[in-house]
């Protein structure tokens, strides 16, 4: 149930957010003497870990900035309000954090390699895309034009080659922004 003297408006149930976050919403109350907003892993948290805390009363405003690097999957975050009567109120969302950017790996062409024309008339670019909560999309791009874009696996397209130096790229973002790229040069010959 909603309490409009205690209450987390922003982030909201089920966000997915990264980096430092604004967490708003309104902790008053007749005999308000101090509020304290935390956060702990999981749906329902062990442990809590303090994010700020105020003496200050807050009304549809600023509750603290809660920097997230270095947390990643499912945070149970808290408020909660103290009376001068030590009476108790809480508020609490979840939310989803992911900082990681997504991985990439190719097992060809391999950085430096010297492909023969004749031997390799087509070649299929496959990287293996991965991301700890969601690939959003993948990018492949050769000599500065993007060859295929994709929103879902398979993320593979074929080339037909042409001899002299090139420089293939892989860009991969999950749906948080997070980005990753990665550059392969290689030869046909």
């Amino acid at each position: 149930r909603f309490n409009p003297s205690v209450n987390i408006t922003s982030p909201g149930l089920f966000d997915e957010l990264k980096g430092t976050v604004t967490i708003t919403g309104t902790a008053v109350g007749e005999n308000f003497a101090s509020y304290r907003l935390q956060y702990g892993q999981g749906l329902n948290p062990t442990g809590w870990v303090l994010i700020s805390e105020s003496d200050q009363p807050v009304e549809a405003g600023t509750l603290a900035a809660w920097d997230t690097s270095g947390l990643g999957g499912l945070y149970a975050v808290q408020l909660i309000v103290i009376g001068a009567d030590t009476r108790v109120e809480t508020a609490t969302t979840q939310v989803t954090v992911d900082n990681e950017s997504p991985l990439i790996g190719l097992d060809f062409p391999l950085e430096g390699a010297e492909l023969s024309l004749a031997e390799h008339p087509q070649i299929i670019f496959q990287p293996r895309v991965t991301d700890n909560l969601f690939v959003d999309s993948v990018e492949i791009w050769l000599d500065g034009r993007r060859l295929a874009f994709f929103d879902a696996p398979p993320f593979t397209t074929t080339w037909t080659a042409r001899r002299g130096d090139h420089t293939l790229r892989v860009v991969a973002r999950d749906r948080l922004g997070n980005q990753a790229a990665l550059e392969v040069n290689f030869t046909v010959k």
